[in-house]
């Protein structure tokens, strides 16, 4: 069941572990193994983790019309990205410096007015999948290019397809290392 109000952080893998590892006290008793206590032990574990874990998001997600015109006000109807006026039917009210979705409040004092192209999260800088898959290939391609370099490097009499293959295998132990 998915919970709007609630968003795992950036480091989750991270947080996880550690609250698996840590040595937790609990009020769970009884034997190991009868029902009640391990269901009591996972309601525990399951509140505690929520808690070590997550990001809370506002409940509020939009400003409010009286809080957009104060931040207008504010901004003295300037983009405060570009510093170019804003026509009201183009403004947009970001969440800053704390963002929404990294748990920043919708509050007067967290907000500032940007034009709909220059806001971050807008559509002037909205990526497609088709991008995203893109750089993400390029990506590869560059760093299997200087692996293939490196391998190339090290072992000069090795054909081309030697050279591919290991340079797949040194990406594939790089990325199961980078994962740990």
């Amino acid at each position: 069941m998915r919970n709007n109000l609630f968003k795992v952080d950036t480091s989750f893998t991270h947080k996880l572990a550690a609250h698996i590892l840590a040595d937790r006290v609990t009020s769970a008793a009884g034997k190991s193994t009868s029902g009640p206590a391990i269901a009591k032990y996972y309601a525990e574990w399951r509140t505690k983790i929520i808690e070590e874990i997550g990001v809370r998001l506002d409940p509020k997600r939009l400003f409010d019309d009286a809080e957009k015109q104060i931040i207008f006000g504010r901004a003295q109807g300037k983009c405060e990205l570009c510093s170019q006026p804003v026509d009201p039917a183009d403004a947009e009210y970001d969440h800053f410096p704390d963002p929404h979705a990294l748990g920043g409040k919708t509050v007067v004092e967290n907000a500032r007015l940007v034009h709909a192209t220059c806001h971050p999260r807008g559509p002037a800088h909205a990526k497609t999948a088709a991008d995203e898959a893109s750089d993400q290939q390029k990506a590869y391609q560059d760093m299997l290019k200087c692996l293939c370099d490196q391998v190339r490097a090290s072992k000069p009499d090795l054909s081309q397809a030697e050279v591919l293959i290991r340079a797949k295998k040194r990406y594939e132990r790089q990325r199961l290392m980078e994962d740990d």
